[in-house]
C-alpha cells in the first residue's frame, strides 16, 4: 500500500514539476469521510492553457493536472489526474474590444465561447487500485463574463471517447481482464463572486460547484452489477477571502459521489485554506 501511494503522488506530481514556474492552486484541508475518519487532505491542481486568438477562433493547447492524497487512501472519494487537450474555441458574440478608460468593458456579456477539443487523460484514485487512460474528444462551453445573469451559467465539458482499464482490483477479483470501453462524461463547474452584487460581509464571498456525470458502454454483466457503468459526483464549497499564510482564502466543502475510478459512492466535508 505505501508503495502504491508513492508511485502515485511521483506519477501525478510530474505535471506539476512541468509547470512549476505557472500559478498553480492548493487546498489544505481537514476532511471527514462518511463513517470516518477525520483526517488531513492535499490537493494540488494545475490548469495552464497556451493561447493563439484570431478574430473569431483561438486556439488552443492545455494541461490540467491533480493530485488529491489522504492519510486513508482508501477513504479518500476524489481522484487524480493528468489530461492534455488540444483545439479550436469560437467566439459566439463579437471579439472585445478593450476601453483604456474602462477596462472592465471587457467583462461583458458577449464573450461566451463554445471549444472543441481532442484530448488524453490519465486518472487514478489513490491507492492506484483502479486505473483509466481515455482518448476523448471533448465539447466545451465556457465563459469570461463575471457579472449579471452570466454568473449563473455553468462552464460546461462533454466529452466521449474510448477509456483503457489500465489497473483494475476489481476486475482481477473477479475474473475480468482489462478492456476498453466508450464514455460519455458530462461536467458542469460554476464560480460565482458575490462581490459582484453584493457588499459589506458578502463582498469577499465565493460559492463554487462542481456536478460530473458518467456513462460507461460495453462493460461485463459483473461490472454493471456493482455501478460501475454509471454514476454521478457533485460537490459545493464557499470561500471566503483572507489573507492567511498567503492563502487566497478558508473554505468549507461538501462532496458526494461517484467517480469512474472509485468503486464505492461516498460522501466527505472539508474545511481548510485555499489559494
Amino acid at each position: 500500500m505505501i508503495t502504491r501511494m508513492y508511485v502515485a503522488a511521483v506519477l501525478m506530481l510530474a505535471p506539476l514539476a512541468v509547470v512549476a514556474q505557472s500559478p498553480f492552486e492548493y487546498r489544505v484541508s481537514v476532511a471527514r469521510a462518511e463513517g470516518g475518519p477525520t483526517m488531513p487532505r492535499l490537493r494540488l491542481s494545475v490548469d495552464r492553457e497556451s493561447d493563439t486568438a484570431t478574430t473569431k477562433f483561438i486556439r488552443t493547447t492545455r494541461l490540467k493536472g491533480v493530485v488529491d492524497l489522504v492519510t486513508r487512501a482508501d477513504r479518500n472519494t476524489e481522484d487524480s489526474f493528468i489530461e492534455g487537450d488540444f483545439g479550436y474555441r469560437m467566439r459566439l458574440g463579437k471579439a472585445p474590444r478593450l476601453d483604456i478608460d474602462n477596462p472592465a468593458a471587457i467583462d461583458t456579456w458577449a464573450n461566451p465561447m463554445l471549444g472543441f477539443y481532442a484530448d488524453a487523460r490519465f486518472e487514478a484514485n489513490q491507492p492506484l487500485s483502479e486505473q483509466l487512460l481515455s482518448a476523448q474528444l471533448r465539447l466545451v462551453f465556457t465563459h469570461v463574463g463575471w457579472q449579471g445573469p452570466v454568473l449563473l451559467l455553468p462552464q460546461i465539458e462533454v466529452a466521449f471517447g474510448a477509456t483503457r482499464t489500465v489497473t483494475s482490483d476489481v476486475r482481477d477479483a473477479i475474473g475480468i481482464s482489462s478492456g476498453t470501453n466508450t464514455r460519455l462524461d458530462v461536467d458542469a463547474e460554476w464560480r460565482v463572486s458575490f462581490g459582484r452584487f453584493a457588499t459589506g460581509v458578502f463582498d469577499k464571498l465565493w460559492f463554487f460547484a462542481n456536478v460530473r456525470a458518467f456513462s460507461t458502454s460495453g462493460l461485463e454483466s459483473a461490472l454493471e452489477s456493482l455501478g460501475y457503468s454509471s454514476g454521478t459526483w457533485a460537490a459545493a464549497r464557499l470561500m471566503y477571502e483572507v489573507n492567511i499564510l498567503q492563502a487566497r482564502g478558508v473554505f468549507v466543502q461538501f462532496a458526494r459521489g461517484r467517480l469512474p475510478t472509485q468503486p464505492v459512492s461516498l460522501g466527505n466535508w472539508q474545511i481548510g485554506l485555499q489559494k
